[in-house]
């Protein structure tokens, strides 16, 4: 039984490194790409989730000792000016009332009743920092999930306002024809090594493309030629397309402002401006 007590107890302590783990996963799922969840029993979840429980648990203890000392100052004064007015004590500490709860010291029901309410609001705290637009900006250009060209080509650009667009060519390919999809990036799923299994496009539109090999000449004065890549036209397929990591063959990555594109599209609307198709501009990815 008191095997059983201490392993609730235990977890009870860690529960806002827990919560911050959890809200951190959510929070990476916002942002159009996810890998799988490291498990609870993860060295590194283990390690973060007791440094920021005993981070959230200084903080309160500061919290509860400035508050102490406030409410002490305060009703010396109250006493001094109306000695016949009779304040409550303070309340205990509720980080002192678990360091005398592992050494057996006993406690009354209503600073247990303390400790778990203080330990609710460490996981609102710890919640609302994650959360905080601030966090982000705090570990601008850090790739705590692991990522690679996923966090550098699309994440990180999609929270500083841009919208990764994929040109997508796949392994749909016969008589050098091929069929290929443009579109907005709206969710793509990694394994745990980093490989891309499913990718998702909004507003796509399907191409045909069409690769030709190159020609040495046969080294007899015969002429040469340059191998080609060439894309017909655009054509609409949906509201959203979802490609297989297995007949993924390549992936282009552009990242255009969302500003911008919606004042072309404006500009096509109107009218003011022809519709040309637009090519890729970035690294193969």
């Amino acid at each position: 039984m008191a095997l059983t007590l201490s392993v609730i107890a235990g977890i009870a302590l860690l529960l806002p490194g827990l919560f911050a783990v959890l809200f951190w996963n959510v929070r990476a799922r916002r942002h159009s790409a996810s890998r799988p969840d490291l498990p609870i029993t993860a060295v590194s979840v283990l390690a973060i989730s007791i440094c920021v429980s005993m981070m959230a648990h200084l903080t309160m203890w500061y919290v509860f000792f400035a508050g102490r000392l406030f409410a002490v100052r305060v009703g010396d004064g109250l006493t001094y000016l109306a000695p016949e007015l009779a304040l409550p004590p303070p309340l205990a500490n509720p980080i002192e009332t678990i360091v005398q709860l592992t050494h057996g010291t006993a406690t009354s029901p209503g600073e247990v009743a303390l400790v778990a309410v203080t330990i609710l609001l460490e996981i609102a705290f710890v919640a609302a920092v994650v959360a905080d637009d601030g966090f982000d900006l705090m570990l601008e250009g850090m790739d705590l999930n692991n990522q690679g060209w996923v966090y550098t080509y699309i994440i990180r650009p999609a929270q500083n306002d841009y919208r990764p667009l994929a040109y997508v060519l796949t392994t749909l390919q016969k008589d050098n024809l091929g069929i290929g999809f443009r579109g907005v990036v709206a969710d793509i799923r990694q394994s745990e090594r980093g490989e891309t299994l499913a990718l998702s496009l909004s507003e796509p539109e399907r191409f045909l493309f069409e690769l030709n090999a190159g020609k040495d000449g046969g080294g007899y004065g015969g002429e040469a030629s340059e191998p080609s890549f060439v894309r017909h036209k655009d054509e609409g397929v949906g509201d959203v397309v979802s490609l297989d990591g297995k007949v993924i063959q390549n992936i282009v990555i552009s990242n255009p402002q969302a500003k911008r594109l919606q004042e072309l599209k404006s500009l096509l609307d109107a009218g003011g401006i022809p519709a040309t198709p637009e090519e890729p501009s970035s690294e193969d990815r």
